[in-house]
């Protein structure tokens, strides 16, 4: 018999649970004028009331988790497109990120009513903004001398999602996706983006 420590297998049965969740959320919002309830949300998913409440305190737990699996997936693509156009993975990332706002805008726009603490907005930015320091990291010498990351992060991330969440109130019709894009990029630093 061989010694040493045995690995447990990871339980593949949460992530499905969550995914489920995340398309249910996503397919609901589709369809305007939905009901985006937990009881709307399990009926789509076919997870049991139990099980979402195992993953999930309620909908401001599912919007900030789903927020913040988002921006995280996002920061990821930035960081593996590299550094050879920095302009073309800014633009990128945004384009993902707007998209997922917009496939969710009607639950999203939905929570903006919730009474949410302050605790899940902070939350919710501290998620972004690890994303952008992640995309402030990868530019190296690009980055200006004394600045610190993280207060670049953090004011990035929180004017980000003041600006998002103005557009989710206006409505997608308002301002087209292409258009919101080019608006978070036109107040992020040059040195971020990699325009000249």
């Amino acid at each position: 018999m061989q010694s040493g420590t045995r690995q447990k297998a990871v339980d593949p049965r949460p992530a499905r649970t969550r995914a489920a969740i995340y398309a249910a959320v996503a397919e609901l919002t589709r369809e305007p004028g939905q009901d985006i309830s937990v009881n709307a949300i399990i009926r789509a998913s076919g997870v049991s009331r139990g099980s979402f409440y195992g993953h999930f305190t309620g909908l401001d737990d599912l919007l900030v988790a789903m927020l913040s699996d988002a921006y995280r997936d996002i920061a990821a693509m930035y960081s593996a497109a590299g550094t050879a156009d920095p302009a073309q993975a800014a633009r990128h990332s945004q384009e993902q990120l707007v998209a997922f706002i917009s496939d969710r805008r009607a639950f999203l726009r939905a929570s903006l009513d919730w009474p949410v603490g302050s605790r899940a907005h902070e939350v919710i930015i501290q998620a972004y903004a690890e994303g952008v320091h992640d995309a402030i990291e990868t530019r190296g010498d690009a980055v200006p001398a004394g600045v610190d990351i993280d207060d670049v992060a953090l004011f990035i991330a929180g004017g980000a999602v003041a600006v998002l969440t103005r557009w989710i109130r206006e409505g997608n019709e308002t301002v087209p996706q292409s258009v919101m894009v080019d608006r978070l990029l036109a107040v992020m630093p040059d040195w971020l983006v990699g325009r000249s």
